[in-house]
């Protein structure tokens, strides 16, 4: 599907829902918790998906380096970030950690 595409797509299911979120500290949500090794946001039963923090780093834009969460599936990636008052999303296949060495 073609950008502009997306774009009109996605507008249209936006006004269809509200939407509405509550901010609340890590150690209210209910059979979560933070890995000690990585801090990394998990299930007590290692379902659903884990919440990790990237460093980014790049020569490209404005920007240079920033962090932020991904959310792991089993075998997808989502991620977003802020920036300058626009909110961006991203979903793609994963990579084997090991060898992957350049982000996409």
């Amino acid at each position: 599907m073609p950008n502009a595409e997306f774009n009109c797509w996605l507008t249209d299911r936006l006004g269809e829902n509200s939407f509405e979120t509550t901010r609340i500290p890590f150690s209210a949500l209910v059979n979560w918790k933070s890995e000690a090794a990585t801090e990394n946001l998990v299930h007590a039963e290692g379902r659903f998906f884990t919440v990790e923090g990237l460093q980014v780093e790049t020569d490209y834009g404005a920007a240079t380096c920033w962090h932020q969460p991904i959310t792991i599936r089993s075998k997808w990636a989502f991620s977003s970030r802020r920036s300058t008052g626009c909110c961006t999303a991203s979903c793609q296949p994963r990579c084997n950690r090991a060898t992957s060495t350049t982000g996409r």
